[in-house]
């Protein structure tokens, strides 16, 4: 025995030497159970390797992960780990350097799903036309998962959180092991036949055995057939099975289709009250729109209407008629002061002349007194003529002018016929009249 002391560094490196150079620990395949996994925001991958006895700490360091590492680790997943076993000196422990991970049996399960994959695209079942909506209001909601585990309860849980009115269908069944896979497809049909807005197809996370049940084409066909929009979520987001790609809708992980089936209530009402408020202001700007416009017709057929035409007539037959009265009070004022000097100059040769001049005269003036008189009954009479003639006259005493809705006048029955609308103008007001019948007479 050697009685010199050796520090801790030097005997552990020295247990390193001893490993490194061990041909056997530099190139090791080991299989187990991967526990206590750990995702290091450096990039490295921190995990236990255990069986029945035994555990082995183990590194996965970010520069292999990119090559040696084709899905994302789990604990529970069965995995066979390709590496060496080397001393970490500074924390006296040995652990496992892996350098490549696969899944336990993953081949052979692979070369199936690859195998059905391929089958099923090349019969066109992945195609997006095939793809039904996920409504966007959806209230009457399909499960189909196990009916325990963390699943269902993260389902209900964020469909409460979202919506708490809408209606949740759990079809229980395996989902995994022998026989899942018919559960599986006999539970969507099921659903499928109660006439759902949508169905969830959902599991946790798991190896490729733990997920295979939703690989299995008894699944696929079912999804495919199904008449209700499906919404898959399954595992973890890198895990894709066959059930994801024929689905109408693969979400990352159950919790996640939950909430793309599940509408927020309380978005919903938000988008309720903007869509009112955006549709009272737009109805407010088109009832001042429609009010402007009424307004505009209102001058423009006060511009053109019977009434002001009528108006203009009279003011125009007024100003006649005063113009004729004062040309008559002028023309009686002119011929009363040439009576007035005729009378005067007739007194002074009254004096002068026989009795059969002054007779004379008195015939001539009795002439004329009828000549003005007559003249001033024709003035009369012209005017009554005018009054009588007057638009607004023949209105009040019940005619009425009749007009089409394109404001053209209606002079002949024939122009009109069963069931045209009219516009009526009477003395006071307007009427809108339908014809019931039209008669034109030669």
């Amino acid at each position: 025995m050697n009685d010199k002391a050796v520090s801790v560094s030097d005997l552990n490196h020295y247990v390193a030497s001893i490993l490194s150079d061990e041909e056997f620990l530099s190139r090791v395949r080991v299989s187990g159970e991967i526990s206590n996994i750990k995702y290091h925001s450096s990039g490295h991958i921190y995990f236990t390797l255990k069986d029945e006895n035994s555990v082995l700490p183990a590194v996965m360091f970010r520069s292999s992960v990119s090559e040696g590492l084709t899905f994302r680790m789990g604990d529970g997943d069965k995995v066979i780990v390709s590496g060496s076993v080397e001393v970490y000196e500074a924390g006296g422990r040995y652990q496992l350097y892996a350098k490549k991970v696969e899944r336990s049996g993953e081949g052979d399960l692979y070369l199936r799903f690859e195998k059905l994959k391929k089958e099923l695209s090349d019969e066109g079942m992945f195609a997006d036309e095939y793809k039904q909506p996920i409504p966007p209001f959806a209230l009457n909601i399909g499960i189909v998962t196990a009916p325990t585990g963390a699943v269902i309860h993260d389902i209900i849980r964020n469909a409460r959180r979202r919506n708490p009115y809408v209606n949740l269908y759990l079809m229980p069944v395996k989902v995994q092991g022998e026989g899942a896979a018919e559960e599986i497809a006999e539970g969507i049909a099921r659903l499928d036949a109660m006439g759902l807005d949508v169905i969830i197809v959902g599991r946790g996370g798991g190896s490729i055995e733990d997920l295979f049940a939703f690989n299995e084409e008894i699944v696929a066909r079912q999804i495919f057939s199904s008449q209700t929009p499906i919404v898959t979520g399954i595992g973890h987001e890198p895990d894709f099975t066959i059930a994801d790609f024929v689905a109408d809708k693969r979400a990352s992980t159950p919790t996640a289709a939950a909430e793309l089936c599940v509408f927020s209530y309380e978005e919903f009402k938000e988008e309720l009250s903007e869509r009112k408020r955006m549709l009272s202001r737009a109805l407010l700007q088109r009832c001042n729109r429609l009010k402007n416009e009424l307004s505009s017709y209102e001058r423009l057929i006060e511009k053109g209407s019977p009434a002001r035409k009528t108006k203009a007539i009279l003011e125009k037959t007024v100003e006649l008629e005063e113009r004729i009265e004062r040309a008559f009070l002028r023309t009686l004022k002119n011929t009363k002061e040439r009576l007035l000097d005729q009378r005067i100059e007739r007194e002074f040769l009254r004096k002068l002349k026989s009795t059969k001049e002054r007779l004379l005269d008195q015939r001539i003036e009795r002439l004329f007194i009828s000549r003005l008189r007559s003249t001033k009954d024709s003035l009369s009479h012209a005017a009554a003529r005018l009054e009588a003639s007057s638009p607004v006259k023949r209105l009040s005493s019940g005619y009425s002018y009749i007009r089409d809705m394109k404001g053209n006048n209606i002079r002949e029955a024939s122009s009109l016929k069963n069931g045209d609308e009219i516009d009526v103008r009477l003395y006071k007001g307007r009427l809108t009249a339908k014809v019931v019948e039209s008669v034109a007479e030669s």
